[in-house]
């Protein structure tokens, strides 16, 4: 006797295991972790200036003003923020994914 003429017989057989392989899938789809995106952080860079015994506007207009219109034109380059506070600039860089940051 071969599997065809066994499932033909026992049809209800069949039909019980078709069901209990449908409820495993749908509980093991279900109860499966996946995580379709992962969280990836964007390439940052860092430029750090410091000018000891200067105020932030000094900072600002002097240096960060200056670094900002270089640094503007960077391939990659999604956003640019600076800050400038009593003997610090700080200007952060975030570039896309696919950007080298040796170069």
């Amino acid at each position: 006797m071969n599997f065809i003429e066994l499932c033909l017989k026992r049809p209800v057989t069949v039909m019980v295991g078709v069901i209990m392989v449908i409820m495993f899938g749908i509980i093991g789809l279900t109860s499966l972790p996946i995580q379709l995106t992962p969280d990836v952080a964007l390439p940052e860079l860092t430029i750090k200036t410091a000018w000891p015994g200067a105020t932030a506007y000094e900072i600002e207009r002097e240096i960060v003003e200056q670094q900002e219109d270089v640094l503007k034109g960077l391939r990659h380059l999604i956003k640019m923020e600076s800050e400038s506070v009593n003997n610090i600039g700080r200007i952060i860089l975030t570039f896309s994914l696919d950007a080298d940051l040796e170069d």
